[in-house]
């Protein structure tokens, strides 16, 4: 078997990840490439995004023609596998572009998310800005907002939330057994206990595409109004607590005078290894048991606080600078393409 064979084998025992090959624009397995079109002049586009497709395949496809238009402008003549799926658990005999892995995780290419990560994205983070409020002037409040999403442990097995959500919707869970799986949701965790304690402003919110959980009352009690990210900046602590995998509100935060807490899920987009807990932000444990004493030691230490959030900053420049990124990004691409070749011969 060789090295194509070998990666077009992997692709597919994989129910997201798909190899194409930019020689013939193929994909393998082929149904990984429904829904994708390409024209030369704009590109790969997908054509699943529209109402009347299922959500999932719109986001697939999407990010499949996303990473595409990343890699072909980057000049890519090798085959790849993509895998640019949530909270990617599966170990990677062969490289893969991924925009999540676990830290460390062997042949895990980290790429950007564009939607996500893209400069002009208001997820990701922004240039500095002069006119914020410094450290010291801002509330001293920890500031949280956000859905409720991500894994429940409950029995021992790892299960999406909205699928429970779903089904407690449909009469197929209790309200006991709902409760139960929550507990083990961090986001939920947290809202849960810290929901209306002095020092917190804390809760969830509605996505447009979620407002059927309005319903679950269990949920409906921690509802809070959404934010601006102007609001945010009114106070000093800002959490970021994993999702599916990341969180993604610590992009957009790290350019901020707020300190940063971040809870210590086990997942890594691109720019984190650019970050050290406890010296650019600090790390919260899983169960939220240390935020508390956290907070203390940020109120009594503000000098060190604002130390932090300097170091933090000196990364920020080279974020925002598109020519570093898509240096960064032909390195990348540049690399593999070694790799590939040298496997290949």
């Amino acid at each position: 078997m060789n090295v194509a064979e070998l990666a077009a084998h992997l692709a597919r025992r994989r129910t997201f990840a798909a190899y194409h090959d930019p020689a013939d624009r193929s994909f393998v397995p082929p149904e990984r490439g429904i829904g994708l079109s390409y024209d030369p002049e704009c590109g790969w586009k997908s054509n699943l995004e529209a109402e009347g497709h299922p959500p999932n395949e719109g986001i697939r496809t999407g990010r499949y023609a996303d990473q595409l238009n990343d890699l072909y402008a980057l000049a890519l003549s090798c085959p790849v596998i993509m895998d640019m799926k949530d909270a990617i658990l599966q170990t990677n005999e062969f490289p893969c572009f991924q925009y999540v892995r676990r830290p460390g995780a062997v042949n895990s290419i980290l790429w950007p998310l564009r939607r996500v990560h893209a400069l002009d994205s208001p997820e990701f983070c922004k240039a500095l800005d002069p006119a914020e409020s410094k450290f010291t002037e801002k509330k001293p409040i920890v500031f949280w907002r956000g859905i409720v999403r991500g894994l429940s442990t409950f029995g021992g097995k790892k299960t999406n939330i909205k699928l429970v959500l779903n089904d407690y919707l449909q009469g197929k869970v209790s309200d006991e057994l709902l409760e139960a799986h929550l507990q083990t949701v961090p986001r939920y965790d947290f809202v849960s206990r810290y929901f209306g304690k002095p020092g917190f402003d804390v809760g969830f919110t509605a996505a447009k595409r979620l407002q059927r959980f309005k319903k679950i009352e269990i949920i409906e009690r921690y509802r809070r109004p959404r934010a601006t990210h102007a609001e945010y900046l009114q106070y000093k602590y800002l959490l970021s607590i994993g999702g599916t995998d990341v969180g993604t509100s610590l992009g957009w935060q790290l350019s901020t005078n707020c300190m940063l807490l971040k809870e210590d899920y086990p997942w890594e987009v691109f720019f984190e290894g650019h970050f050290r807990a406890d010296e650019d932000y600090l790390l919260v444990r899983q169960d939220f048991s240390d935020v508390e004493e956290k907070l203390a030691w940020c109120e009594d230490n503000p000098d060190a606080c604002e130390a932090m959030i300097r170091k933090r900053h000196r990364i920020v420049p080279f974020l925002v600078d598109l020519q570093t990124l898509q240096e960064a990004m032909a390195r990348v691409v540049r690399r593999y393409e070694e790799f590939y070749r040298s496997h290949a011969a």
